[in-house]
């Protein structure tokens, strides 16, 4: 008898893993009462950086540093835009509808990923079709609300150029 023989090949090398928490002062200003503050600013971001062969670790390690250095760059940056008002409480729609879009696109294309895959083990029956909505919904809503509060998160405005802080995190 005969069969399909399939070889794994091992990866031979080392991965880095880094996560990096950065926090800076920096002006934030209201897009609608035009009230401004200094807000303390958190990012977080995480990064990878792999050396096949362990040829060049150094640089791998350098490149997941500068990875998670980046995210949590932006991650910055999208905490101050988003953060609410400490006067009128209103926050900046824009930047919501931004990140909450791209959020969900992601979360869509994963969703799609994972209902092909029910649906090509189901063979088209009923129940994979079932399936195959409901994990496109539940993936969509899962990668839209994480990645969207990860990314609006991290901003603490404060209540005056003295720099006391609210107590609130936005």
């Amino acid at each position: 008898m005969r069969g399909v023989v399939s070889v794994a090949r091992m990866y031979i090398g080392r991965q880095y893993q880094a996560k990096v928490v950065t926090s800076q002062h920096d002006r934030f200003c209201c897009v609608h009462c035009q009230y401004e503050c200094e807000a303390l600013v958190t990012g977080i971001g995480e990064g990878s950086g792999r050396s096949p062969y362990f040829i060049d670790n150094a640089g791998a390690s350098e490149r997941a540093h500068a990875g998670a250095l980046g995210n949590a760059q932006a991650n910055m940056r999208y905490a101050l835009r988003g953060a609410k008002c400490p006067r009128c409480g209103k926050h900046d729609r824009r930047v919501h509808a931004y990140v909450y879009l791209i959020s969900a696109l992601l979360g869509l294309g994963l969703g799609l990923l994972v209902s092909g895959l029910i649906l090509a083990a189901a063979q088209g029956s009923r129940f994979g079709w079932g399936a195959g909505v409901l994990a496109l919904v539940v993936t969509t809503a899962i990668v839209t609300f994480a990645r969207s509060q990860r990314m609006l998160s991290g901003a603490m405005l404060m209540s005056n150029d003295l720099g006391v802080p609210t107590g609130r995190r936005f």
